[in-house]
C-alpha cells in the first residue's frame, strides 16, 4: 500500500483534476484493488473476463454488481464440470461442503448436469450427450501438447540462443 501512495503524489492529483485527500484515498484504494486482481497477484480479472465471455457472469452497470446470467448453469463449460467431477466438489460428491463453494451454485450445477460414461447430459435430456468425453480429452491433449512444443522451443532458445 505504501509504494501506491507514492504513486499518487499532489502533481498526479493536480493533471487528473483531483485536489481533496479524499479523491486521493479513493484513487489509492481503486489502484490498490486494481493491482490486487491483476494477473501478477490473484489473476481474478482474467477469470472474471473469461467468466463474462462464456455467460456466466455480468456486470450491472447501475450499481456495480457482478452478478450470475439468467439461466447460467445452462452454459458451463466442460472443463468446470470435470473439474467438478474430477476433484469432487459437486453437491452429491461432497456433501460436507469441504470446497465451501455455495450451496445454491452447487445444487443447480448438480441438477442441470449428469457425469455419464459417454460424456456431460443436460438432466433434461438425458440422451443428448452435451460435452463428449472423448472430445474435452482429445481438446485437453492438444492443448497441453502446444504448451509442451513452446517451452520446447522456448528452451531450445535459451539453451542454444537461437
Amino acid at each position: 500500500m505504501e509504494e501506491i501512495h507514492h504513486v499518487v503524489n499532489a502533481s498526479l492529483l493536480s493533471e487528473l483534476g483531483l485536489e481533496s485527500s479524499d479523491d486521493a484515498t479513493r484513487l489509492s484504494t481503486e489502484l490498490l484493488i486494481i493491482y490486487l486482481i491483476s494477473d501478477a497477484k490473484t489473476g481474478l480479472a482474467r477469470q472474471m473476463r473469461n467468466l463474462m465471455k462464456a455467460g456466466l457472469i455480468e456486470v450491472d452497470e447501475a450499481n456495480r454488481n457482478v452478478k450470475l446470467t439468467a439461466r447460467w448453469e445452462t452454459q458451463i463449460p466442460a472443463c468446470i464440470l470435470n473439474g467438478m467431477h474430477g476433484q469432487g466438489w459437486g453437491k452429491h460428491d461432497d456433501q460436507e461442503n469441504m470446497f465451501c463453494l455455495d450451496d445454491v451454485i452447487r445444487s443447480k450445477i448438480s441438477s442441470e448436469w449428469r457425469f455419464t460414461l459417454k460424456g456431460w447430459t443436460r438432466r433434461s435430456q438425458p440422451d443428448k450427450v452435451i460435452y463428449s468425453h472423448e472430445e474435452y480429452l482429445d481438446r485437453k491433449d492438444l492443448f497441453y501438447n502446444r504448451i509442451a512444443d513452446h517451452e520446447n522451443e522456448m528452451e531450445g532458445i535459451a539453451r542454444f540462443g537461437i
